[in-house]
Order: structure tokens, then C-alpha cells, then sequence
């Protein structure tokens, strides 16, 4: 028994059809947080006093662009889990597709 004998690529296809918008939105919220995240920082760096090196560290260590951070962590975190998940499935077409050729020429 190989995986030829019970591998159907067909839900896997689907899979990855099906999950096409799914992938984009999340990467659009990646996209966004990082945006608003910038954001916050900028705001912040303006909203500071003291030098540039001293803006920069209050700026960076505000509760708005900590949260803000936080929210792009979390929204990264889903958009690689997709990923992750969307090259497995290609990753098993591709063997599947490599064993099946095998197949046929010997």
C-alpha cells in the first residue's frame, strides 16, 4: 500500500481553492495592523520630547504601539498558520504527483 492507493488530490485542491480568500484576507489584516502599528509609533515619536534617540525609545515603548503590536503579532501569526497549512497541502500534491509519475514509467 503506498500513498497512491488512498490519496485523493482532488480534496486537497479544494482545500486550497477554498481557503484562496481566506489566505488574502489575512494577509490584508498582516498588512494593516503593521500600518496602524507604524502608526501609533509615528504618532507617538511626535507626541515625545528630547532628542531623536529619546523620542525613538518613548515612542517605541508606548501602551498604544505596544497594543498595536501586539494586534500585528497575532494577525502574522494567523496569516503563517494559513500559509503553513495552504504548502502542506501543495506540498502533497506535488509528492503525489511525483509518485504517480513514477508509477507510470515503471
Amino acid at each position: 500500500m503506498s500513498i497512491l492507493d488512498d490519496y485523493d488530490p482532488g480534496d486537497d485542491l479544494r482545500k486550497l481553492a477554498e481557503t484562496d480568500y481566506e489566505a488574502a484576507k489575512l494577509k490584508r489584516g498582516v498588512e494593516a495592523a503593521d500600518y496602524v502599528a507604524k502608526k501609533y509609533w509615528n504618532i507617538e515619536f511626535l507626541a515625545a520630547t528630547g532628542n531623536v534617540e529619546e523620542r525613538k525609545a518613548q515612542a517605541g515603548i508606548s501602551q498604544a504601539h505596544d497594543i498595536s503590536k501586539l494586534k500585528y503579532f497575532d494577525a502574522l501569526e494567523a496569516s503563517e498558520k494559513i500559509q503553513n497549512e495552504r504548502r502542506t497541502l501543495q506540498l502533497r500534491i506535488d509528492v503525489w504527483r511525483s509518485l504517480n509519475a513514477n508509477r507510470r514509467q515503471g
